[in-house]
């Protein structure tokens, strides 16, 4: 499980990076999650149900925080990017990380 949220963290920020390098051919990079099959056991044990589920409720609150925070900063710049223009991509990183880290917090903590 710790491999996975590991793996979940790093395509969240590798998509985050390469839309704005890139654009919007960036997206491409979010097609990494398909290796998401190998970090994964057949079937998971009632325990690692429970860390998932826990996690899962956290990064539910973790994303509304992120939708808000990316919607007050929507006309924002940072550099060459606009927050409004790429807020998918900011919204589909903040699930990928937040979704890690929470699992990761979970999992080691147990």
């Amino acid at each position: 499980m710790i491999k996975r949220y590991v793996f979940e963290m790093a395509v969240g920020i590798v998509t985050l990076v390469s839309v704005l390098l890139f654009g919007p051919v960036g997206y491409a990079s979010f097609s990494l999650m398909a290796f998401m099959v190998f970090f994964s056991k057949k079937k998971p044990d009632e325990r690692e149900l429970q860390l998932a589920y826990k996690a899962g409720n956290t990064t539910m609150g973790l994303m509304i925080i992120s939708l808000v925070a990316i919607d007050q900063l929507k006309n924002a710049t940072f550099g060459p990017v606009k927050v409004g223009d790429y807020w998918l991509s900011f919204a589909t990183a903040a699930f990928l990380v937040s979704h890690g880290v929470s699992g990761l917090v979970y999992t080691l903590r147990e």
